[in-house]
């Protein structure tokens, strides 16, 4: 007698595969309606805007409001909302190197129109505070922030809120782990599930932000 002649057999198949197929509709339906709120930011790579050549950098004097200058930085923060749920009162806070001070930064959001204000709750120094009064799902915010008096390029983003998740990936330690997975490709067996998800997460930001590869690395 074959196997599927076989109705012992043919039951049990028959109940692990009714369960597994409620268990698939019972995950997909938890998904649907699970709330989650979760935030995607991506640090691109910070970009010197004062890269000159040492014999010709001791020929120059570089001021701004009459002081001299020894180092100037680029940075772009990208986020998004990467869950389903809205999030009011978003806090965003950045932190230069200390003895930075930020001249100049801009926002951007998408979509326009109609998206939620973005405000500057204060900007002193090395430091700028802001609120997104609202983040639908898939909103993007971006921040492009130049400085100056850097001692390096270090950026901190601080984005702590009441029940939301925060996945934080900086670009400058992802091309580092690439570099160090092509010396040694056998990491990439151990690493391929982390990275690839590592991966998607920056796609979407990319995505939902229209950002290239050259804003990613030179703001």
């Amino acid at each position: 007698m074959t196997w599927y002649n076989n109705s012992a057999i043919t039951g049990f198949l028959g109940a692990i595969a009714g369960t597994l197929i409620t268990a698939a509709v019972s995950l997909f339906i938890w998904r649907k309606t699970h709330k989650v709120k979760r935030l995607t930011c991506l640090i691109s790579i910070p970009q010197s805007l004062l890269s000159i050549e040492d014999k010709v950098r001791d020929r120059l004097e570089i001021t701004f409001d009459k002081k001299p200058v020894e180092t100037m930085y680029s940075f772009r923060v990208s986020i998004a909302n990467t869950g389903n749920t809205a999030i009011e009162e978003q806090p965003i806070f950045i932190s230069l190197a200390e003895g930075a001070e930020i001249i100049e930064y801009k926002t951007e959001a998408l979509p326009q129109p109609g998206f939620g204000e973005i405000r500057e709750i204060e900007k002193k120094g090395h430091e700028l505070d802001l609120r997104v009064n609202l983040l639908n799902p898939k909103d993007y915010v971006g921040v492009e922030i130049i400085s100056i008096g850097n001692s390096s390029n270090t950026v901190k983003v601080g984005l702590k809120s009441k029940d939301v998740e925060v996945s934080m990936l900086k670009l400058d330690e992802l091309r580092k782990e690439v570099e160090r997975i092509e010396k040694f490709p056998p990491l990439m067996l151990l690493k391929i599930v982390k990275f690839a998800r590592i991966m998607r997460q920056v796609s979407l930001v990319r995505g939902l932000g229209g950002l290239n590869d050259k804003q990613l690395e030179n703001p």
